[in-house]
């Protein structure tokens, strides 16, 4: 079981974010699990952002966290985060923020959004780009579809391991879809990160 430090606030912050994420064992019952941030995690640190950056040592918390249960279980994890109107990509490369060395496992995250507010860039790097149009109402969304291995599936035909696929869409230029990508079993990526 994770104890991170609980001496302190953010101790017991940590700790309460990792519960609700949960352990590797619970991550094992399903085939994917994933966790809504509202703000966004990919970012330098920087004391004014409004985003995990401002909280560095809980970002470094649960980056170890996860990175220690998940990473080294099923690694299943995907961060959906808000609030940096844009839409991104990351395949893990860039998530991990914690104490280890450079190929720590990390996990993928979708920055999605906005609906309806001025375009900006936020953060990164990412691996899939940064999507908005700065100083422009934007309209932007993701969509999250799963596919699971049909055990009755006599001819083969249906997916191998569960798989989920990530379409991110504008509807300014008539729903064009800006980027598409599937993620099948386990889904986080060594991180490229200087720790």
């Amino acid at each position: 079981d994770f104890d991170y430090d609980d001496v302190n606030d953010l101790g017991r912050r940590i700790n309460a974010i990792g519960k609700v994420l949960g352990s590797s064992a619970q991550a094992e019952q399903y085939d994917f699990v994933i966790w809504i941030s509202s703000k966004p995690w990919i970012e330098e640190v920087d004391v004014q952002s409004d985003s995990w950056a401002r909280s560095a040592l809980e970002r470094q918390g649960l980056s170890d966290y996860i990175s220690e249960t998940v990473g080294r279980g099923p690694q299943n994890l995907l961060a959906i985060s808000s609030d940096a109107h844009m839409l991104a990509f990351d395949d893990g490369t860039n998530t991990y923020y914690g104490k280890s060395n450079e190929a720590t496992p990390s996990f993928p995250i979708l920055q999605s959004g906005p609906l309806d507010r001025m375009g900006d860039a936020k953060g990164g790097p990412f691996t899939e780009g940064c999507f908005a149009t700065d100083l422009q109402r934007n309209h932007q969304y993701s969509t999250l579809s799963f596919e699971f291995p049909d055990p009755s599936d006599e001819q083969h035909e249906s997916t191998e391991e569960a798989c989920l696929t990530i379409r991110a869409y504008s509807v300014e230029r008539h729903k064009d879809e800006i980027f598409s990508k599937t993620l099948c079993g386990a889904i986080f990526q060594p991180s490229e990160k200087d720790v």
